[in-house]
């Protein structure tokens, strides 16, 4: 039987709720969710994979604004290779969504804050719950679906944050974080367990939206990236023990800490870098 403290390592980020969002936000999201696919589901095989991410892109643009006057608007014109267009530009506000890592984002990102007065939010979608489905290469075959134990939060984004590292401090940036239901089609073209080991997506089907959060300021940081059960002087190996963010990502998740002033670099503890907590200003 596993000991009881081994689960007093489980991750303080798993119990965080998330907020959920409003009756009429989630039906809005719903709607462009069901439009976003055919009701034929016996030609299911043909309309999968046909818009691949640009389906997931689509229905969060919409439910982000469905007015298509406000959609693709060019932020910087120019010949075809240096124009820029925002998915969305209202009130002021230019919205990227970005169903993929954020390093393609660096450039424009750089560009609407250094030259244009707009606040800008990427916008990220995560697979909060998820059913996946699964495709034989060789016949077309899709078998029925199953839903996957993982339930991803916030943090799954941590290895990404790196690449935007240098404008979470400005306030005019910000990442909204869509908590959603999503269906995941994956090809069994991989080794091991029947084709899924090292597997290639086909498609995601975003099917309800379940949360909503925004990363402004480094409180909403705090909240989600600094677990209540670090202690107060930490190593890097701590932090993966208690946040569940490994590898590269928790050095970077560390480096963001402390230029947010969350965390400072402290004594060595044995021969590992050591960090404190540092307490916010309310």
């Amino acid at each position: 039987m596993p000991s009881k403290a081994k689960n007093s390592n489980k991750s303080i980020k798993q119990a965080v709720e998330y907020p959920r969002v409003s009756v009429a936000s989630a039906l809005r999201f719903e709607k462009f969710a069901r439009l976003s696919v055919t009701d034929d589901r016996e030609d299911e095989a043909a309309q999968i994979g046909t818009l691949n991410e640009k389906r997931l892109h689509a229905v969060i643009k919409n439910y982000l604004c469905d007015d298509i006057s406000k959609q693709e608007i060019t932020i910087f014109g120019g010949n075809k290779k240096s124009r820029i267009a925002a998915d969305v530009l209202l009130d002021g506000q230019i919205y990227e969504v970005q169903t993929g890592g954020f390093f393609p984002l660096r450039a424009k990102i750089q560009r609407y804050l250094a030259e244009t007065e707009y606040r800008v939010t990427v916008v990220a979608p995560v697979a909060h719950v998820k059913y996946l489905r699964w495709i034989d290469p060789a016949s077309g075959n899709i078998s029925e679906r199953h839903r996957s134990p993982k339930k991803a939060g916030v943090t799954s984004l941590a290895k990404e944050l790196y690449w935007l590292r240098d404008f979470l401090n400005d306030e005019r940036f910000s990442i909204k974080v869509l908590l959603l239901e999503m269906e995941e089609f994956r090809m069994q073209d991989g080794w091991g367990n029947g084709g899924k080991r090292g597997s290639n997506r086909y498609d995601r089907v975003p099917l309800s939206l379940l949360g909503e959060i925004d990363l402004k300021t480094s409180a909403d940081y705090a909240k989600y990236f600094l677990p209540d059960n670090l202690t107060e002087n930490f190593t890097a190996a701590d932090y993966t023990r208690a946040s569940g963010i490994r590898g590269k990502a928790a050095y970077s998740v560390i480096k963001i800490l402390c230029d947010m002033g969350l965390i400072s670099p402290a004594e060595k503890i044995g021969r590992a870098q050591g960090y404190r907590k540092l307490k916010m200003e309310i």
